[in-house]
């Protein structure tokens, strides 16, 4: 994907490209490595926070060696770049109950959202929990979340690709970007 292409799908709007689509398949990569180097008693359950963390968990789920299962939560706690309370909109259709899950999420900023679903898990009686997050904006943290598998740590800007949106747009973007607001972004950004 060329960087013309993607100004021109950002709308001018293109900042910092922070890891191209090999990057982040190779950062998946090392995740899954470390998850089946882990000792397992019962194959792990990955659930992937919808919609974001769906091409994140996808990429890290079909690397892996070993057996796991494989489900979806959805939240809801953003309109726009506005964080809201979260909400559980779906919960996994598998039973988490007794299960080792393996949190999947596009990113971690403030912790509210990660926070909200590792309290949920517990509730349902986990056996464990473990978080794999994509991006970690560590600058953006409100509630402190114990990270198990990062992907990237990037600076604290509005980011658009690999499943992070702004009101839905951008998800499909094969790279992780900044998203500026002011369209006067130059060829040297990019």
């Amino acid at each position: 994907m060329t960087p013309q292409f993607l100004k021109t799908m950002l709308d001018g709007h293109l900042g910092q490209i922070f890891a191209t689509a090999a990057d982040i398949e190779a950062a998946a990569g090392q995740i899954a490595r470390q998850i089946d180097d882990a000792t397992w008693q019962t194959p792990p359950l990955l659930i992937g926070v919808m919609k974001g963390a769906a091409q994140w968990t996808l990429a890290v789920s079909q690397q892996l060696t070993i057996q796991a299962d494989l489900d979806f939560v959805a939240v809801s706690s953003y309109t726009g770049t506005k964080q809201s309370l979260p909400k559980l909109t779906q919960a996994p259709t598998l039973s988490v109950t007794n299960r080792h899950v393996i949190l999947l999420d596009e990113i971690i900023d403030s912790g509210v959202t990660l926070a909200f679903l590792i309290d949920w898990l517990h509730e349902q009686q986990v056996a464990s929990i473990q978080t794999a997050v994509m991006v970690n904006k560590p600058v953006a943290r409100q509630r402190a979340v114990a990270l198990d598998y990062v992907g990237f740590t990037l600076p604290d800007v509005w980011l658009v690709g690999y499943g992070m949106d702004l009101d839905g747009a951008y998800r499909n973007l094969p790279v992780i970007a900044e998203y500026k607001t002011s369209t006067s972004v130059s060829t040297a950004d990019v």
